[in-house]
């Protein structure tokens, strides 16, 4: 709450106030104060304050601060369509940047596309106020630390609410804001001593949304390397586990889902070192570089939970946190709890995800319940009718109703460096016929040669992929 009292933007102001820090710690508890991080905003009197008085301290700037300057800042462009079109979908992109190499080699590759968009001056502000040190740390896993991300704005809630309670007017005098604030915090810590330490997690249930989500992403598809086939010593060894990021996890009803595979693995983890590949353009970004997320197990020892309690105890956390790290936004914003750490936990040390979501209370939805559909009302398209479970029901009962229907098919084809491309080819199913007891369906596709005759259970996924594609598949 130190920033509160701080009332003046200059460097007097705050080398003065750490070093007041510095010296009540001293006084009172006998012991140095050794912050490891500092948040600020852009401030270079926060900045040289810091480094003055806290020299080994490593400072964050606010994300949603430099978001809130780019904006301002659209009198800078050449083209001031660009800021919606390209410049603030990129800067998005490299504040989920998940290393430090990473970062720095995402920001050379935006800032040469900028140059080569014309907006130089754009570019050249960027550069100088954000990509340099101290400021250039404002993506979410910059601190490299579980628990501790660049975001001034819960601090400064924080500090509104001690303000707009504590005192009778939110802008007034230091005096009276230390006056009105100072005894009573003094007096409730006093009262919480002996209570459990400050930590950057906390203790408690797991959501079953995130359960859900560790089950999809313990499917074969939607991770790598696989445990299959593997002795027990090979998986011992295996240091990271890749998984897909929300946007491209494969399911039925997401037609944007990719597989994980040896390639995008080795993409993705050189990206985390800095290495790109060759002629990248800002468009592979989210595919190539930001559609994965990586889990490093960095000891091996179990973890256990207690089946019989919802919540994880802190004991528990503190072990998952010691053992599993992962780089995506969520698992730094509550220092240990993720998707990804979920299916790793589900992986390494059999967790059991299943028995979890069965101790779940089932509860009704929330809202008022849907009103009843009369006899002559009649709902458009649902998901559910082109679901894959809805189709193969369709498919075996009445075969010939999807005659003329038009599909997507994916072909994919590698280059010589071995990066894959997929093309969607449109086709029209034809007539069904039976063979070996079984219905098969050929199709004509208008680019493609003839293809072998597709089953009950490809046709429904096909067509399930096609109607995720908003492909329309009913003639008219």
């Amino acid at each position: 709450m130190a920033f509160m009292f701080v009332r003046t933007e200059s460097a007097f102001a705050y080398n003065r106030l750490f070093q007041v820090c510095q010296d009540r710690c001293l006084e009172f508890f006998n012991g140095s104060l050794c912050p490891r991080f500092g948040s600020m905003d852009h401030s270079r009197p926060i900045a040289n304050g810091f480094r003055r008085i806290l020299p080994e301290i490593k400072l964050l700037n606010c994300w949603p601060h430099l978001h809130r300057k780019a904006r301002e800042k659209k009198g800078l462009l050449v083209e001031k369509e660009s800021y919606e079109e390209n410049i603030k979908t990129q800067l998005e992109y490299l504040s989920q940047a998940r290393s430090a190499s990473q970062f720095e080699a995402l920001c050379a590759l935006v800032v040469d596309n900028w140059i080569t968009l014309g907006e130089v001056e754009y570019a050249q502000w960027l550069e100088t106020e954000y990509l340099t040190e101290p400021w250039d740390l404002w993506f979410y896993s910059a601190s490299d630390a579980p628990g501790v991300v660049p975001n001034q704005n819960p601090i400064e809630s924080h500090h509104r609410k001690i303000k707009a309670t504590a005192v009778s007017h939110l802008r007034a005098a230091t005096g009276h804001v230390l006056a009105g604030t100072l005894p009573k915090i003094l007096i409730a810590s006093a009262m919480d001593i002996g209570t459990e330490p400050i930590r950057h997690f906390a203790s408690g249930p797991v959501h079953s949304d995130l359960l859900t989500t560790a089950l999809l992403l313990c499917k074969d598809d939607n991770h790598h390397p696989k445990h299959k086939g593997k002795s027990p010593r090979e998986l011992s060894n295996i240091d990271r586990y890749f998984f897909n990021a929300d946007p491209y996890v494969v399911r039925d009803d997401n037609a944007l889902g990719v597989k994980v595979d040896g390639f995008r693995t080795r993409t993705y983890k050189g990206s985390l070192e800095g290495v790109l590949r060759r002629n990248e353009t800002v468009e592979n970004i989210p595919l190539k570089y930001l559609s994965l997320h990586a889990v490093k197990v960095m000891a091996q020892f179990p973890v256990r939970h207690d089946w019989d309690s919802p919540s994880w105890s802190v004991h528990e956390i503190e072990r998952i946190r010691n053992k599993y790290k992962c780089d995506c936004k969520e698992f730094y914003q509550t220092g240990w709890l993720c998707a990804h750490i979920l299916a790793t936990l589900h992986l390494v040390d059999s967790l059991d995800l299943k028995m979890m979501l069965r101790n779940f209370p089932a509860r009704k939805p929330p809202g008022r319940p849907r009103k009843k559909t009369r006899c002559l009302d009649r709902d458009g398209t649902r998901k559910s009718q082109y679901s894959v479970n809805a189709l193969v029901k369709r498919l075996t009962e009445k075969p010939a109703s999807v005659i003329n229907w038009s599909i997507l098919t994916v072909q994919t084809s590698s280059d010589e460096e071995g990066e894959e491309t997929q093309r969607n080819y449109i086709g029209k199913i034809k007539p069904p016929f039976m063979r070996g007891g079984k219905w098969h369906w050929d199709i004509e596709y208008e680019e493609l040669e003839a293809a072998p005759p597709m089953q009950i259970e490809e046709l429904a996924r096909t067509i399930n992929y096609s109607f995720q594609m908003g492909h329309n598949l009913v003639p008219n």
